[in-house]
């Protein structure tokens, strides 16, 4: 049997770029910057990653984390137009001539 190099095995990495923040549950406990000066620990929530380079210049990367921002119209816009959507897709179902 021969072993695959570890430059020729796939990673199983996020399809969000670096610097974008994706949405993840905390099912263990990481630390959120709440100011310039304090933090929080966060667990069992969603919360917001990102890489992130080091402030240092070592060129190791980290997680970042933040609470999620609450858009309610950005979800109320996404909610009419997914009834939309639905409205739409029942129409077209519905048998014609009935």
């Amino acid at each position: 049997m021969k072993w695959l190099a570890r430059r020729d095995v796939g990673s199983a990495r996020s399809s969000h770029s670096e610097g974008e923040w994706d949405r993840w549950f905390a099912w263990y406990p990481v630390v959120i910057a709440t100011s310039k000066f304090s933090a929080q620990w966060v667990w069992l929530e969603f919360v917001e990653r990102k890489w992130s380079a080091g402030i240092y210049g070592t060129g190791r990367k980290k997680r970042r984390y933040r609470l999620p921002k609450k858009e309610v119209r950005q979800r109320l816009r996404n909610l009419s137009e997914l009834t939309r959507e639905l409205d739409a897709a029942w129409t077209r179902s519905r048998p014609r001539g009935s």
